[in-house]
């Protein structure tokens, strides 16, 4: 919940006000002040225009903005060893919409780019401009970024779409998508993008008529453009800095032997190069731009667009959360008494807490996930006297409905909704036809929902193995599908067999009965070769880590691999010679002991920070030891195998833990030597997912330059070497060797 409890005191005490005097408030494709001070301008994208064409070289960049994800207010210095974290402000970030409803990057997206600089960084570590060997390219993925602690909700991280776009020539000329002569001879190619969710602009983006910039050649033949200007957030570093400039990912001659220059775009708006390093080692003298980010958000997780108060061209958005689901109560149906509709209500999924309200959305046709529209539907709040996660809520049909048929005529819809305040991303379900019948002298049965959930979202197989999703929600007979059986099969029981290096969507539909509406659940198998191999399976995916199952949000800057999304280890005393678990945000109800999973490394060592009530009645199976002290009754679980951990809880709860072990093993790795940087991954040295150590590494000769970026290595092959390599988690060390030859 992003809400603070006065506002949501306050929501509740209007909704009953408007049931007892019978008032509702809908909105027919116009935007309306509801009770919740919430504004709805239109479905999905339907109200946010596109960039306003500049007049000439003097207009300043117009159009629509959107409030997305959040950053320090204050500033960001990248130190070269880690990203601050102290004193930081996470306020809402602005976003240029440069197209609402985007095709050229692969499926339909809103293109957004960041109005002002975030941080300052060097392009690469070393003289290289290639964007896909970037140091800058894996940070903005990573923990400067993407990765970083409150920079991104959940939901959010998850709409950002997957950019991919093919490299071409540029085309001098003044229409949208080509460029001024000097760009067109300077960098001479549109770099490309290949599933990169974070990325910096091409000097071909920044010359488009379309996306709100132009610009024109000058006397000192380089490029100008009001509308390229962006503010930078307030540094405390000025002497050397102009937070005012920032990089694209355009380089200079990119045929030339020579790699050292990348375009920026400087305070004046001009577009000009500057070399992707520098020689300085203090930091606060280097001369580096800003960094300004843009990204995609799938379409198809954009549910509304909300003006935010007192502007006219700024918005935030509602987007899918698929921890919230709603549904009819079990074992109850919605009625209609004249225009007076009853809906009792159950909303579930791990993010139920977070809901504030149930809205009603009226369709003149059926809904489908990415929809835009500004007229054809009509949105109402659900009137609860007070408002819980199950209850019974009514509204009344609009008079325009009236000679019109339920179902046929138009279709109604509820949602639960996550508001949150100011210029913050709001969350809802995925909305959920209510069946009724028209008439109110013949009702008709309401039948049930089928609410299908997976117990895994995604899961990584290798070729040959075999893997059952647990299926939760299903009424009926269940059949399953896969979209690509070539790379993953699956039979009757849900049983999956991997079959080849690729992705497959598994679909479980639970069919129709005369209680139940059919219902589907989807999940994502990724299916690997066998055994280690120098390369990754997706080795330019910058974003590959996020897809590993079981992965659960940060703490701090830390990840570790679980499947329970509210149940995270700590650092013990900011050690990583032990983990503490926390059992305190734990809820009660509705835990089973199949929900709380956990991958450790062998010989792990965790602590509860909540009491275990009575040691005598701890249970194990496996390779997992449980000691309890009497005294102070604080559990010691060692993992050495996979097994489970059983402990009776203080509040009388029974907590049951199903560990999985995972053992690194280092991985001989060969980089041949004058080739680009390259970037090796925790997961390519030592085969795990567990990032929550600490990764050093030494070259042997100094021949060849190495640095670490979080827990992944960029290193430039110079000249013939061996690197060391070294992981310590939890007091043990993982070693491997790269040899550059």
């Amino acid at each position: 919940m992003r809400l603070k409890s006065v506002k949501r005191t306050v929501a509740m005490a209007l909704s009953a006000a408007l049931v007892l005097t019978g008032l509702q408030m809908p909105v027919m494709g116009l935007e309306l002040r509801a009770d919740s001070d919430k504004q709805i301008s239109g479905l999905g994208t339907g109200a946010i225009g596109k960039p306003d064409v500049p007049a000439d070289t003097w207009a300043k960049w117009s159009g629509s903005y959107v409030w997305y994800g959040k950053y320090d207010s204050k500033y960001t210095m990248q130190t070269g060893e880690e990203w601050p974290g102290e004193n930081e402000v996470m306020e809402p970030v602005k976003y240029r919409v440069l197209n609402p409803s985007e095709t050229k990057f692969g499926g339909k997206t809103l293109f957004l780019d960041c109005d002002r600089t975030l941080y300052k960084s060097v392009f690469n570590i070393s003289l290289n401009n290639e964007w896909k060997y970037s140091l800058i390219r894996n940070d903005l993925n990573g923990a400067a970024f993407l990765n970083k602690a409150g920079c991104f909700t959940d939901p959010e991280k998850e709409a950002i779409a997957y950019s991919t776009i093919a490299a071409h020539d540029l085309v001098a000329g003044t229409e949208p998508g080509k460029v001024d002569q000097d760009i067109c001879e300077k960098y001479e190619s549109y770099i490309a993008l290949d599933k990169d969710r974070i990325f910096l602009m091409d000097a071909e983006d920044v010359s488009n008529s379309d996306y709100g910039y132009l610009t024109s050649d000058q006397e000192d033949s380089r490029t100008y453009a009001t509308a390229l200007q962006k503010d930078g957030l307030e540094y405390t570093i000025h002497d050397r800095f102009d937070p005012y400039k920032y990089w694209l990912r355009s380089a200079l001659y990119p045929a030339a032997e020579q790699k050292d220059d990348v375009a920026i775009v400087d305070h004046a708006g001009d577009i000009i190069y500057q070399i992707a390093t520098c020689d300085s080692t203090d930091y606060s003298q280097r001369l580096e731009p800003g960094v300004s980010p843009a990204f995609n958000v799938n379409l198809g997780s954009v549910i509304f667009a909300s003006r935010i108060p007192d502007t006219e061209k700024e918005y935030k958005l509602t987007i899918s959360d698929n921890n919230l689901k709603i549904g009819v109560k079990s074992g109850s149906k919605v009625t209609r008494n004249g225009s007076t509709v009853t809906v009792p209500y159950a909303i579930t999924g791990s993010d139920a807490e977070n809901a504030t309200r149930v809205s009603v959305l009226i369709l003149d046709k059926e809904y489908t996930p990415g929809m835009s529209a500004t007229e054809g539907y009509t949105y109402l709040k659900l009137g609860v006297s007070k408002f819980a996660t199950s209850g019974s809520g009514i509204f009344i049909l609009p008079s325009a409905y009236e000679n019109k048929e339920w179902g046929k005529d138009y279709f109604v819809y509820i949602l639960a909704e996550d508001e949150n305040e100011g210029k913050e991303t709001d969350y809802a379900s995925e909305p959920v036809l209510l069946n009724i019948s028209s008439s109110a002298d013949e009702p008709e049965d309401q039948k049930e929902n089928q609410t299908l959930s997976f117990e895994k979202e995604s899961v990584t197989l290798k070729v040959d193995e075999t893997f059952k999703n647990i299926l939760k929600g299903a009424k009926t007979a269940v059949t399953y599908a896969s979209d690509k059986e070539d790379v993953a099969s699956v039979d009757g029981e849900g049983n999956v067999k991997a079959l080849k290096a690729g992705t497959a969507t598994i679909t479980a539909t639970a069919a129709a009965s005369d209680e139940y509406n059919a219902g589907t659940a989807t999940y994502k198998v990724t299916v690997e070769n066998k055994g280690g191999t120098d390369e990754p399976t997706d080795p330019d995916d910058p974003g590959s880590k996020d897809k590993v199952t079981g992965k659960v949000p940060p703490v701090g800057n830390e990840k570790y691999a679980s499947s329970a999304d509210n149940f995270a280890p700590l650092p013990n005393n900011n050690k990583i010679n032990g983990m503490q678990l926390d059992f305190s945000k734990v809820k009660a109800s509705g835990v089973k002991s199949s929900d709380l999973k956990m991958t450790a490394i062998k010989g792990s060592k965790f602590t509860t920070v909540k009491k275990v009530a009575d040691a005598s009645k701890v249970q194990m199976t496996g390779g997992v030891k449980v000691k309890v002290k009497k005294k102070t009754g604080i559990a010691t679980i060692i993992v050495k195998k996979d097994g489970s951990a059983t402990l009776p809880m203080e509040d009388g709860e029974t907590y049951t833990i199903n560990f999985k072990v995972d053992a690194p093993k280092g991985k001989k790795l060969t980089i041949p030597i004058g080739t680009a940087p390259v970037i090796k991954t925790l997961k390519e040295l030592f085969g795990t997912d567990i990032d929550s150590g600490v990764l050093t590494a030494t070259p042997k000769k100094n021949a060849s330059k190495v640095t670490v970026s979080g827990n992944s290595l960029v290193i430039d092959p110079a000249g013939k070497d061996t690197i060391k390599v070294q992981y310590n988690y939890m007091n043990k060390k993982y070693k491997v060797n790269i040899s550059v030859k």
